[in-house]
């Protein structure tokens, strides 16, 4: 009863302060703990104007039932090429979980040519494995069979602004699944029993049309 009460209690002074003005959680900590607030600068104008990136780092714990526990630090960089440009980020998230995944991803969305072009990329490496309990409601805890993979995924697209809020582009998407290993039991119907293949790939040309 007292966590909901101290939960509630924050959740009611966050509202209050955000209500106040535009604040993050570091305003929050800073009010709680009484702290001098942060000194905030903002672009005037183009002469202000600075292409030195920003580079974030933050490392973390994550959890799910089909990864189990993983260890993760999330890299992101934030840089202008002009005064006039928006802010391109490139966000670099490699991921290993203690199962034995490994789950590296790269995002990115550049902005060229003073906003007239964008170039946005999706690029992803999974080393995976998943269990399968077929179909039906009867499924036993042990009757499972286990599926090893590599997964590598790289998807690109190259925008140009043809309105206002307007992007048309022409991209070229890849995935690619190899090294798939059906570890069966020892029982039931055999997965090799039908076609299968040990990999494959799916690639071609994609049109984006983006508001």
């Amino acid at each position: 009863m007292k966590k909901i009460l101290v939960l509630g209690f924050l959740l009611l002074y966050t509202l209050r302060l955000c209500a106040q003005d535009k604040i993050d959680a570091f305003d929050v900590a800073r009010n709680i703990l009484h702290l001098p607030p942060a000194k905030h600068h903002e672009l005037e104008d183009s002469s202000m104007f600075s292409k030195k990136a920003v580079v974030t780092l933050i490392p973390g714990i994550a959890y799910s039932q089909l990864k189990g526990l993983a260890a993760a630090v999330e890299g992101n960089i934030s840089f202008k090429r002009s005064a006039l440009s928006r802010v391109s980020v490139i966000k670099i998230l490699p991921e290993v979980t203690f199962k034995g995944y490994l789950l590296p991803r790269s995002a990115s969305s550049v902005w060229l040519q003073n906003n007239k072009y964008n170039l946005s990329t999706d690029w992803r490496y999974y080393r995976f494995y998943s269990q399968d309990f077929g179909l039906g409601v009867h499924s036993q805890e042990q009757s499972y069979r286990q599926y090893n993979f590599n997964y590598l995924r790289l998807h690109q697209v190259l925008c140009r602004a043809v309105g206002k809020n307007v992007l048309l582009g022409l991209g070229w998407n890849f995935d690619h699944h190899y090294q798939i290993v059906a570890n069966e039991a020892d029982y039931g119907p055999k997965a090799s029993s039908y076609a299968s293949n040990t990999g494959n790939t799916s690639s071609g040309l994609v049109v984006n049309l983006l508001f």
